[in-house]
């Protein structure tokens, strides 16, 4: 079990250091955002080994924190995938063509 919580403090300044690092590697660097987590990565398994964590622990609490989002990330990768699926076949840009000629039409009659 852990052996003591962090303060809000703590928990906050951790934050800021994660945003931190991520503005300054991906916006000053240009680094790609996907190293960029990465190192952040980095300096969370660090903050973690210096409160003296058990990897057991921590693995328990991000599959904690993970599962409730699982379902949502499914639906939102098929939709997705869906809508790019559309796009490719031209059904949305057909839609979108079909639906500016209408708005079109109806403003040229007003006139």
């Amino acid at each position: 079990m852990l052996k003591k919580d962090s303060s809000f403090v703590e928990a906050s300044l951790v934050l800021l250091v994660i945003f931190a690092t991520l503005a300054y590697f991906v916006i000053f660097v240009q680094m790609s955002a996907l190293i960029a987590i990465l190192i952040v990565l980095m300096v969370l398994t660090g903050y973690v080994y210096w409160k003296d964590r058990s990897f057991d622990a921590i693995h328990k609490g991000m599959v904690e924190g993970i599962r409730p989002g699982i379902i949502p990330i499914v639906i939102f990768i098929l939709v997705g995938a869906l809508i790019a699926v559309w796009i490719q076949a031209g059904i949305i840009p057909t839609l979108m063509v079909y639906g500016f000629q209408g708005s079109v039409a109806k403003s040229q009659k007003g006139h």
